[in-house]
C-alpha cells in the first residue's frame, strides 16, 4: 500500500507494510514535467516490484516524469478514476506553487 502527501513545495510517497511506513520518494513540485496513467505493457515481469503480482495484466501505474529524464512510478492497481483525481490534485498544486513563486518574484523586484 502507498500513501501520497502533497505539501506546499513537494510530494511525498510512502510505502506502508504491516509494521511500518517508509518514505519511498520525495519529489519537489517544480521538478515535475508530466504525469501519466499507464497500462502494464511497459513493465518488465523481471523487475522485483512487479514479478510477484499474479494479476499483472490488471496493473496500472501513475508515472511522474521529472526534469533530467527521471521517472517515478507508483500506485499498482490504481483505478482510473483515482488516478485522475491524483493527477488533478498534483497539477493544481503545481499551478498554485508556480503562482506563489511568481508573486514572490514580483514582490522582490518591487
Amino acid at each position: 500500500m502507498e500513501e501520497l502527501f502533497i505539501k506546499e513545495d513537494e510530494i511525498i510517497i510512502f510505502h506502508i507494510n504491516k509494521k511500518e511506513r517508509i518514505e519511498k520518494h520525495k519529489i519537489k513540485i517544480d521538478e515535475i514535467t508530466d504525469l501519466e496513467y499507464k497500462d502494464s505493457f511497459f513493465l518488465s515481469p523481471y523487475r522485483p516490484d512487479t514479478f510477484f503480482h499474479k494479476n499483472i495484466e490488471k496493473c496500472r501505474l501513475l508515472k511522474i516524469k521529472l526534469k533530467f529524464k527521471k521517472v517515478i512510478s507508483f500506485g499498482f492497481f490504481l483505478e482510473e478514476e483515482e488516478a485522475r483525481k491524483i493527477i488533478k490534485a498534483i497539477k493544481e498544486s503545481k499551478k498554485n506553487y508556480e503562482k506563489v513563486q511568481e508573486e514572490i518574484k514580483e514582490f522582490q523586484n518591487k
